[in-house]
């Protein structure tokens, strides 16, 4: 979504799913690869809250609602579409993703990192202390708060639970 137009990104899609002899599939065939990829999951966009373009969740919701029109599998393939979902307790962009365009995705991600003294990461992730790791383990366990609190805002949009929370950064 950042710089990348919603053709772009439709075109992306053939290239990675097509059967047909299309030029984009023939392009893929050409860089070496016969058969199309099953893609079970497609992000539209990625950390639009920061790196992904500095956003407010209403204007992200609207370019989401827009760019999954675009995302078109062949007819014997299902991709889940996947909403650019909220930095760690960031409670606001889940209720406003999950208002303006909820009906429109399958997940909303959420991103989570366990690191000790913060982001940016600040120490080594193989030499560490003892008191990096129980700092880390505490860090762990707020996952469940953030999954229940999260969980919550879309249960109100989305009782039925159609739309999965999906947790694609972590660590």
């Amino acid at each position: 979504v950042g710089d990348a137009s919603p053709d772009e990104m439709a075109q992306w899609v053939e290239y990675m799913t097509a059967p047909t002899r299309s030029t984009l599939a023939n392009q893929r065939r050409g860089n070496g690869r016969e058969q199309p990829w099953k893609v079970p999951y497609f992000g539209v966009g990625n950390e639009l809250w920061g790196c992904g373009g500095n956003m407010r969740p209403e204007y992200a919701a609207d370019l989401y609602r827009r760019y999954q029109t675009f995302v078109k599998a062949p007819a014997d393939q299902k991709i889940l579409k996947i909403a650019p979902g909220a930095n760690v307790d960031d409670y606001n962009w889940t209720e406003v993703m999950m208002r303006e365009a909820g009906k429109f995705m399958d997940g909303l991600s959420l991103h989570y990192y366990t690191l000790p003294g913060g982001w940016p990461p600040k120490a080594s992730s193989t030499d560490f202390d003892e008191t990096a790791w129980i700092e880390t383990l505490q860090q762990a366990l707020r996952m469940d708060e953030l999954i229940r609190k999260h969980s919550a805002i879309m249960d109100k949009y989305d009782p039925d639970k159609k739309v999965a929370l999906v947790v694609d950064e972590s660590g």
